[in-house]
Protein backbone atom coordinates (compact mmCIF):
# COMPACT_ATOMS: atom_id res chain seq x y z
CA UNK A 1 0.00 0.00 0.00
CA UNK A 2 2.83 2.33 0.67
CA UNK A 3 4.18 1.58 -2.91
CA UNK A 4 1.07 2.45 -4.44
CA UNK A 5 0.47 5.69 -2.79
CA UNK A 6 4.08 6.57 -3.37
CA UNK A 7 3.68 6.28 -7.02
CA UNK A 8 0.34 7.99 -6.51
CA UNK A 9 2.80 10.98 -5.32
CA UNK A 10 5.48 10.87 -7.68
CA UNK A 11 3.22 10.88 -10.61
CA UNK A 12 0.99 14.00 -9.16
CA UNK A 13 4.63 15.71 -8.58
CA UNK A 14 5.63 14.88 -12.46
CA UNK A 15 2.05 16.07 -13.20
CA UNK A 16 2.40 19.26 -11.60
CA UNK A 17 6.01 19.80 -12.30
CA UNK A 18 4.47 19.78 -15.88
CA UNK A 19 1.20 22.41 -15.35
CA UNK A 20 3.16 24.47 -13.61
CA UNK A 21 5.93 24.51 -16.39
CA UNK A 22 3.05 25.44 -19.27
CA UNK A 23 1.54 27.85 -16.78
CA UNK A 24 4.78 29.89 -16.33
CA UNK A 25 5.53 29.91 -19.93
CA UNK A 26 2.24 30.72 -20.86
CA UNK A 27 1.94 33.66 -18.53
CA UNK A 28 5.17 34.99 -19.90
CA UNK A 29 3.37 35.11 -23.23
CA UNK A 30 0.74 36.74 -21.75
CA UNK A 31 3.04 39.11 -20.75
CA UNK A 32 4.69 39.88 -23.86
CA UNK A 33 1.69 40.06 -25.13
CA UNK A 34 0.14 42.80 -22.84
CA UNK A 35 3.42 45.21 -23.32
CA UNK A 36 3.53 45.51 -26.06
CA UNK A 37 -0.19 46.64 -26.57
CA UNK A 38 -1.05 50.50 -26.67
CA UNK A 39 -1.16 51.94 -23.08
CA UNK A 40 1.07 49.08 -21.67
CA UNK A 41 3.28 51.84 -20.14
CA UNK A 42 -0.05 53.72 -18.62
CA UNK A 43 -1.27 50.41 -17.26
CA UNK A 44 2.33 49.65 -15.58
CA UNK A 45 1.97 53.37 -14.11
CA UNK A 46 -1.04 52.80 -12.53
CA UNK A 47 -0.44 49.28 -11.08
CA UNK A 48 2.85 51.10 -9.42
CA UNK A 49 1.07 54.18 -8.33
CA UNK A 50 -1.28 51.76 -6.62
CA UNK A 51 0.81 49.50 -4.99
CA UNK A 52 2.79 52.45 -3.52
CA UNK A 53 0.01 55.01 -2.69
CA UNK A 54 -2.68 52.02 -1.59
CA UNK A 55 -5.26 54.38 -2.99
CA UNK A 56 -7.33 54.09 -6.58
CA UNK A 57 -6.61 57.29 -7.68
CA UNK A 58 -6.19 56.77 -11.44
CA UNK A 59 -7.65 55.27 -14.13
CA UNK A 60 -6.61 54.67 -17.50
CA UNK A 61 -8.34 56.37 -20.50
CA UNK A 62 -8.55 55.55 -23.64
CA UNK A 63 -8.37 58.28 -26.39
CA UNK A 64 -8.42 56.90 -29.59
CA UNK A 65 -6.89 53.13 -31.24
CA UNK A 66 -2.89 53.49 -29.99
CA UNK A 67 -3.41 56.89 -27.57
CA UNK A 68 -4.25 56.68 -23.79
CA UNK A 69 -3.71 58.79 -20.73
CA UNK A 70 -4.46 58.26 -17.41
CA UNK A 71 -6.60 60.54 -15.57
CA UNK A 72 -5.36 60.99 -11.98
CA UNK A 73 -8.01 62.01 -9.05
CA UNK A 74 -6.25 64.28 -6.32
CA UNK A 75 -5.97 62.64 -3.14
CA UNK A 76 -6.42 65.64 -1.12
CA UNK A 77 -9.60 68.07 -0.39
CA UNK A 78 -11.07 70.38 -3.55
CA UNK A 79 -8.95 74.13 -3.62
CA UNK A 80 -11.07 76.43 -4.33
CA UNK A 81 -10.67 78.23 -7.64
CA UNK A 82 -9.49 81.59 -6.41
CA UNK A 83 -6.56 80.09 -4.14
CA UNK A 84 -5.52 77.70 -6.87
CA UNK A 85 -5.47 80.24 -9.18
CA UNK A 86 -3.63 82.72 -7.27
CA UNK A 87 -1.25 79.64 -6.28
CA UNK A 88 -0.64 79.21 -10.32
CA UNK A 89 0.05 82.63 -11.06
CA UNK A 90 2.76 82.60 -8.20
CA UNK A 91 4.34 79.11 -9.29
CA UNK A 92 4.45 80.71 -13.10
CA UNK A 93 6.16 83.70 -12.25
CA UNK A 94 8.70 82.47 -10.05
CA UNK A 95 8.85 79.62 -12.82
CA UNK A 96 9.51 82.85 -15.13
CA UNK A 97 12.42 84.44 -12.54
CA UNK A 98 14.22 81.84 -11.82
CA UNK A 99 13.88 79.25 -14.54
CA UNK A 100 11.71 76.14 -14.19
CA UNK A 101 13.31 72.95 -12.18
CA UNK A 102 10.78 70.17 -12.98
CA UNK A 103 11.15 67.75 -15.24
CA UNK A 104 8.04 65.88 -16.24
CA UNK A 105 7.86 62.04 -15.58
CA UNK A 106 6.32 61.54 -19.24
CA UNK A 107 7.33 63.86 -22.27
CA UNK A 108 4.18 65.08 -24.21
CA UNK A 109 3.29 63.36 -26.96
CA UNK A 110 3.95 65.01 -30.59
CA UNK A 111 1.70 62.35 -31.88
CA UNK A 112 -1.21 63.49 -34.32
CA UNK A 113 -4.56 61.61 -34.22
CA UNK A 114 -6.20 58.92 -35.67
CA UNK A 115 -8.79 59.59 -38.07
CA UNK A 116 -12.08 57.41 -38.15
CA UNK A 117 -14.29 56.01 -40.67
CA UNK A 118 -16.35 52.80 -41.43
CA UNK A 119 -17.95 51.27 -44.51
CA UNK A 120 -19.23 48.26 -45.92
CA UNK A 121 -16.77 45.82 -46.54
CA UNK A 122 -17.96 45.21 -49.94
CA UNK A 123 -18.67 49.02 -51.20
CA UNK A 124 -16.62 50.42 -53.64
CA UNK A 125 -15.99 53.19 -51.09
CA UNK A 126 -14.05 50.86 -49.31
CA UNK A 127 -11.66 50.56 -52.30
CA UNK A 128 -10.72 53.74 -52.25
CA UNK A 129 -9.92 54.63 -48.88
CA UNK A 130 -7.64 51.47 -48.92
CA UNK A 131 -6.07 53.17 -52.44
CA UNK A 132 -5.66 56.32 -49.75
CA UNK A 133 -3.93 55.01 -47.10
CA UNK A 134 -6.33 54.09 -44.59
CA UNK A 135 -6.16 50.89 -42.51
CA UNK A 136 -8.83 48.05 -41.12
CA UNK A 137 -8.13 47.74 -37.50
CA UNK A 138 -11.81 46.34 -37.07
CA UNK A 139 -14.62 44.69 -38.72
CA UNK A 140 -18.18 43.91 -36.97
CA UNK A 141 -20.92 41.65 -37.51
CA UNK A 142 -23.01 43.70 -39.85
CA UNK A 143 -20.05 43.60 -42.43
CA UNK A 144 -18.39 46.75 -41.63
CA UNK A 145 -15.38 47.44 -41.88
CA UNK A 146 -13.75 50.15 -39.60
CA UNK A 147 -10.87 52.11 -41.09
CA UNK A 148 -7.97 54.30 -39.65
CA UNK A 149 -5.49 57.22 -40.91
CA UNK A 150 -3.16 58.68 -38.83
CA UNK A 151 -3.25 62.40 -39.17
CA UNK A 152 0.11 64.19 -38.42
CA UNK A 153 -0.48 67.83 -36.33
Amino acid sequence: MEVASLVVAILTLIFALFIQSETREMLGRINAITDTLPGAHDVNRVIMDRNKSKQDRAIIVSDLPKNTHIAFVPAGPEIPWAKNALWNFIRKGASYLSGDIYEPMVKQSTMGKWEIKSANSESEEIKTLFTHGWEPFSITENNMTWLRKYKAE
